[in-house]
C-alpha cells in the first residue's frame, strides 16, 4: 500500500470510514491516526483498501453518489449511476460530480430487514 499523506482519500476494508486525510498523528506507541476532513479518524491498525487522490478511485459498485446507486465502473475509470428523477422516470448517467457518498457497506448496516 502507499504511504498515506495529507490531501489522500481513504476507505476502510469494512466500508465504514471513507474521506480526504486533513491530518496525521503520530502516537507515542508509534501507532498513527488520520483525521479525516469530515471527522471521522482511521487508525493505523484498520485495514485501508488503496487510497488515491482521486476520489472516483475508491468508490465501488454499489455505493450511491448523490443519492444515485453506482451500478458500472468501466476500465477507464467512468462511473454509472442509475436511478429515478423528480418525475419518476428511469435514468442512466455518466458520474460528473460528487457531492455526497453512502457506501453499500454503510447502506447494509442501516437498512432495516423487514420479517416475513
Amino acid at each position: 500500500m502507499e504511504t498515506l499523506s495529507v490531501g489522500m482519500y481513504v476507505r476502510t476494508k469494512n466500508g465504514m470510514k471513507i474521506g480526504k486525510i486533513a491530518q496525521i498523528h503520530k502516537a507515542v506507541n508509534h501507532k498513527s491516526w488520520y483525521e479525516l476532513k469530515n471527522g471521522l479518524r482511521v487508525y493505523s491498525y484498520e485495514k485501508i483498501n488503496e487510497p488515491s487522490y482521486n476520489i472516483i478511485d475508491i468508490l465501488e459498485v454499489g455505493d450511491y453518489v448523490n443519492g444515485r446507486l453506482v451500478y458500472k465502473n468501466d476500465e477507464e475509470n467512468y462511473l454509472y449511476l442509475i436511478g429515478f428523477d423528480a418525475d419518476g422516470n428511469f435514468y442512466e448517467d455518466s458520474l460528473k460530480e460528487i457531492k455526497s457518498i453512502v457506501t453499500h457497506e454503510q447502506m447494509e448496516q442501516m437498512a432495516y430487514k423487514v420479517e416475513e
